[in-house]
């Protein structure tokens, strides 16, 4: 079987970190909603009865979920991709049976299909997550060719499931 060859830079790593950022919970979705619609309307009340102070503070906690992800979560995912140079190697990847096989120039892994607990993509990445908070990234260019990618996609849902909302 192929083994396409795909290395994985920083700016697409930490759009990988935003794929698993948008899967949340269904609980927090209509929370994280509320809570920047309620700093949206924060200003209304603190304007009417001269809390001056709370038209900048509802704002602030409008962006908050924004800001999270623009100050805390995209920095610690570009120093984690500087960190470990392993990621930062070619892998490649192929489909078998009973495992998934990456392998790079540090080393290999064999992914029996029983470990992975779901997957998740989008137009650019494939993410195996192995723990709810813990993921490989593939690369979708890595599995362009219809070879690899339809077992893979055929694997994920028969094992852990690609559905991830």
């Amino acid at each position: 079987m192929a083994e396409p060859a795909y290395t994985i830079s920083e700016n697409p790593y930490v759009g990988a970190q935003r794929l698993h950022a948008r899967f949340k919970p269904c609980y927090l979705r209509p929370f994280l909603w509320a809570a920047s619609l309620a700093g949206v309307l924060m200003p209304g009340p603190g304007l009417y009865y001269r809390h001056y102070w709370l038209a900048p503070a509802g704002l602030a906690y409008a962006m908050l979920p924004w800001a999270t992800f623009r100050c805390i979560t995209r920095p610690m995912a570009r120093r984690a991709y500087r960190r470990y140079p392993a990621m930062q190697q070619s892998q490649t990847m192929a489909v078998q049976e009973d495992m998934l096989r990456m392998q790079s120039s540090v080393g290999e892994t064999r992914l029996p299909w029983n470990l992975i607990i779901q997957g998740a993509e989008d137009a650019e990445f494939l993410l195996i997550y192995l723990q709810p908070r813990l993921f490989l990234a593939i690369a979708r260019q890595a599995g362009a060719e219809a070879t690899v990618r339809a077992p893979l996609r055929e694997q994920l849902l028969r094992h852990g499931g690609l559905a991830r909302n």
